[in-house]
């Protein structure tokens, strides 16, 4: 089974930060492909670690896709739609 299943928490504008082999926090803002982030085989067990964390932020178990290597595959940001403005006639 892989793991594929991390811990993350609410911090400030209701932005998300994950949490690092290390324990650390990495915001989602600085998110990049095969970050370390600390995974786990289940929901479950993501869950019950986030469930030993201080309860500020509401850590939770999140699911990540993962590359062929089995790296954390971040999702693509893409750049906003911009709007045309319409004709007026």
């Amino acid at each position: 089974m892989a793991k594929n299943w991390g811990v993350a928490r609410f911090y400030g504008g209701g932005s998300m930060e994950y949490q690092l082999e290390s324990g650390q926090w990495l915001t989602d803002g600085k998110l990049f492909d095969g970050a370390p982030i600390r995974l786990y085989e289940t929901m479950a067990e993501a869950d019950q670690a986030a469930g030993q964390l201080p309860q500020d932020g509401q850590p939770h178990g999140v699911q990540f896709t993962l590359d062929a290597q089995g790296r954390v595959a971040t999702a693509r940001k893409t750049a906003p739609k911009t709007l045309k403005p319409r004709a007026r006639g």
